[in-house]
């Protein structure tokens, strides 16, 4: 499937310049799909952040119902072939469809017949709750997976014990200590590092895990990242740093701790944004949202719990000498 938005521009357009409109739209094909990775999970949301459903295997097929765009990349519904209900969302990217441009209604031609019942391959089964004891290759990194986002330290320890790999990436690019860098829990990261998770490890967007922790506010993550020698200041694919995306979402003390630790103020993005410009922008957006709301609730919630946050990280970023 062709990409069109990285997870930056679209950050970008929405806190920036105010498009809030969803970047969602329903594709010209709907039907059978199969799985072009080795491994694939299905989660509940629009975020690898969200809980995994089930993992798919290469081959099996699913039918696709619509897809989504968001800051993490593009997504698709979908259900398992032969069924009603969806099971979840996985990355579109990671599907191979029958037909792979998208047309206009009245160019749609028939998608191709899914395969008969005795030519598909078993659908995936749920993740055991248990992973296999018994010793030998390495467990799947599936196991790894469920056991963090359940947060079950003890499970973590043992398969990573048993060889399980702290840097295995899912088809979305993503690592565990992506997703633990986005939890509550610090001891999971402390866990995955002391294994050799690679602190600065990336996904295809260019992420690290500090700009992980960075952008939903996890001071006391972010903390431990630095600890282990995160980089402040690398940069994602379009630019952005850890500093640029807690400015971006209004986090004022991991803003203030990314800058005591000793993050460039004054980084530039791909486009010559600073974290000092971004906050300007977001100021000024907020500030005519404000003069356009239609009523009391609506004002309040932009100046006291949208606008005030924002003021605060641009004095923040001022008093540090942001340009």
């Amino acid at each position: 499937m062709e990409r069109r938005l990285t997870p930056a521009i679209l950050i970008l357009g929405v806190l920036i310049f105010g498009n809030a409109a969803p970047f969602t739209d329903a594709l010209a094909y709907s039907g059978p799909a199969a799985v072009k990775v080795e491994l694939l999970p299905i989660y509940t949301d629009t975020s690898v952040s969200s809980g995994i459903v089930k993992l798919l295997r290469k081959g099996d097929m699913v039918d696709v119902e619509a897809e989504t765009i968001t800051p993490e990349g593009q997504w698709c519904s979908v259900r398992e072939s032969g069924r009603k209900m969806m099971v979840g969302f996985v990355n579109c990217e990671a599907l191979e469809f029958s037909t792979l441009s998208k047309q206009s209604p009245g160019e749609m031609k028939p998608p191709s017949p899914p395969p008969k019942m005795e030519e598909r391959k078993p659908s995936a089964r749920l993740i055991p709750s248990v992973p296999p004891k018994e010793t030998g290759p390495a467990p799947r990194p599936g196991y790894l997976l469920q056991a963090l986002w359940d947060e079950d330290i003890g499970r973590m320890k043992d398969l990573l014990g048993k060889g399980a790999d702290p840097n295995a990436q899912t088809s979305c690019g993503t690592r565990p200590l992506l997703i633990a860098a986005k939890k509550e829990n610090t001891e999971i990261i402390k866990i995955l590092v002391e294994n050799g998770a690679k602190v600065d490890g990336r996904d295809k967007y260019g992420l690290t895990p500090l700009m992980s922790a960075a952008s939903v506010g996890k001071a006391r993550n972010v903390e431990v990242l630095i600890a282990a020698a995160a980089d402040l200041n690398a940069k994602d694919n379009q630019g952005i740093t850890a500093l640029m995306w807690a400015t971006l979402k209004g986090f004022a003390d991991v803003v203030e701790t990314l800058l005591s630790n000793g993050a460039e103020v004054n980084a530039k993005t791909t486009e010559g944004l600073t974290a000092q410009r971004m906050s300007q922008r977001i100021i000024a957006n907020l500030k005519r949202s404000l003069g356009e709301a239609e009523n009391d609730d609506e004002k309040e919630d932009i100046s006291r719990n949208r606008l005030a946050r924002h003021e605060r990280v641009f004095r923040i970023l001022e008093r540090a000498g942001g340009e």
